[in-house]
């Protein structure tokens, strides 16, 4: 019973410290400040984005949504960013537990199966 438990908290010990900083988060984001945000994420945190045109269902506006997909590290100087330059954005947020883009070769076969966030299965 012993050795059970002591393999299950190995395994808990191991993903916490080990692989929860290869744990990607897809974050979408509409801000009205999408240019500054847009650079931050290129020049900054030297990763990639996309935008997609969104149409409100309320009123019909047009927004621009940014998605990019960070690591822990990254998600938190994002977050700092976007509350600091627009507390107002909006962020439909998602995580993806199960990302495993990490090294950059993932990325390139990720992005040729289907786009950048083809490796990442949401739930």
């Amino acid at each position: 019973m012993l050795s059970i438990l002591g393999t299950y908290f190995n395994g808990i010990v191991l993903d916490h410290f080990i692989f929860d900083n290869s744990i990607k988060r897809r974050v979408c984001i509409i801000t009205e400040k999408e240019e500054a945000l847009r650079q931050f994420i290129l020049h900054d945190l030297h990763s990639g984005a996309t935008m997609y045109e969104a149409i409100g269902a309320y009123n019909l506006e047009k927004h621009n949504e940014i998605i990019t997909i960070v690591d822990k590290s990254e998600y938190q100087k994002l977050m700092n960013f976007i509350s600091r330059e627009d507390p107002k954005a909006l962020l439909p947020f998602t995580m993806c537990p199960a990302c495993s883009i990490s090294p950059r070769s993932d990325r390139r076969r990720a992005a040729a199966k289907g786009g950048p966030f083809a490796a990442c299965s949401l739930p």
